[in-house]
Order: structure tokens, then sequence, then C-alpha cells
């Protein structure tokens, strides 16, 4: 799973790169750092700040879960808030990178992040084939032995029944 997210947080970091790259190509007279240092571009943390302070600092006639609650809210809203942060100055950065160097093709990163994901799932795939096939080998083995089972049931219940012909 580790390997999976970084291979994402990569595939994330190139599409910025092609963000900042048709930035360059849209008008390269303008200035990037105007853009992403400008404030257009910016993490936002105001959510904190408005719900933080009514429900953080009220602190009356809370019991011990309230205020253990109230502490595991403040640690989620701030790691969120890390996060974005991070998430917003990586996106930057990308952006930034591929306006510098429009000449750069990511192209042949995204062919090889594509091959390379491909083979890490078919790798453990390889480990449990065996298993498979021979799962697969003793169910059919197992079918044909209960169908032969059936139908010798089947024919020595017809030959073990005795025949009546009424005649009337």
């Amino acid at each position: 799973m580790r390997f999976l997210t970084t291979w994402l947080f990569i595939i994330i970091v190139i599409a910025f790169f092609g963000v900042g790259k048709a930035f360059y190509h849209e008008d390269n007279t303008q200035d990037i750092y105007n853009i992403t240092n400008g404030g257009l571009f910016e993490w936002n943390s105001s959510i904190w700040d408005e719900k933080g302070n009514e429900m953080f600092y009220n602190q009356t006639n809370l019991n011990v879960s309230g205020i253990t609650i109230m502490h595991f809210r403040k640690i989620i809203y701030k790691g969120i808030d890390a996060f974005g942060y991070i998430g917003f100055e990586v996106a930057k950065w990308g952006v930034e990178a591929g306006f510098r160097h429009p000449e750069w093709n990511y192209l042949w990163v995204a062919k090889w992040l594509t091959i390379v994901i491909i083979i890490s799932i078919a790798l453990p795939l390889i480990a449990v084939l065996p298993a498979l096939i021979a799962l697969l080998y003793l169910t059919g083995v197992g079918i044909v032995k209960a169908f032969k089972w059936i139908v010798k049931k089947v024919k020595h219940k017809h030959s073990t029944q005795p025949t009546t012909n009424k005649q009337e």
C-alpha cells in the first residue's frame, strides 16, 4: 500500500509539472511566482479559525468523554490543516518547476510509471499462481468424481428396482 501511495504522489507531482508547463505555453511573459505566491494559490485554514474558537475554548460543563472528544477533534483539525498546507506547497513547487522547465517531457515518466505499477501488481500474483492452479485442478477433479458418483448411484438405483409389468 505504501508503494502505491508513493507512486500516486509522484503522479500528482508530475501532473503539477504539466500544469506549470501549460501556464508557460499559455503566457510565458508572466512571472509564475505572482500566480503561486500571490494569494491565488494559498491554503485556507479558515475552518480551524472559525470552528476552533467556538468548539475548543468553550469548555464549560464538559465531562471526561467530552474533553477527550474535544482534544481528538483538535488533533484531527490540526492534521487536516497540516496535510492541506503540505499539499498546496507541493502543488506550488510542481507548478513552478513545470513553468521553469517546459522542455521536459513528462510522458516517458508516465509510461514508466504505468509499466512499474503493472509489474508491481503482477509480481505478487505470480506467487499465488501455483496455489490457484492447484485449487482449480482439485476443484475440477472433485466435480468429475462427484459426477461419476452420482451417475453410478443413479444406474445402481435403476438396476435394483424391480420392473413390474401389469397387464389389465
